[in-house]
């Protein structure tokens, strides 16, 4: 779990600084839900051969809390 606003955009400075163009082209949207202020998101980055499954908490456009769990893609 990320927690707060310096941890979070640390969390997808990191992240994205580690994509190339190829993760970037390959990632495809599986399901996004959206209810009250959880958004739940399931993507898979083709060439990295995983699928990530976050949920976080937005509130006052900010996301407040963040989870996210990796796999193998299938």
């Amino acid at each position: 779990m990320v927690e707060g606003k310096t941890a979070i955009r640390g969390f997808f400075a990191d992240f994205l600084a580690a994509l190339d163009k190829a993760a970037m082209d390959s990632t495809v949207v599986n399901a996004q839900s959206i209810h009250d202020d959880v958004v739940v998101s399931n993507f898979t980055i083709g060439s990295l051969h995983r699928t990530f499954q976050d949920t976080a908490v937005i509130r006052d456009g900010e996301i407040k809390v963040l989870t996210t769990v990796d796999y193998p893609a299938e």
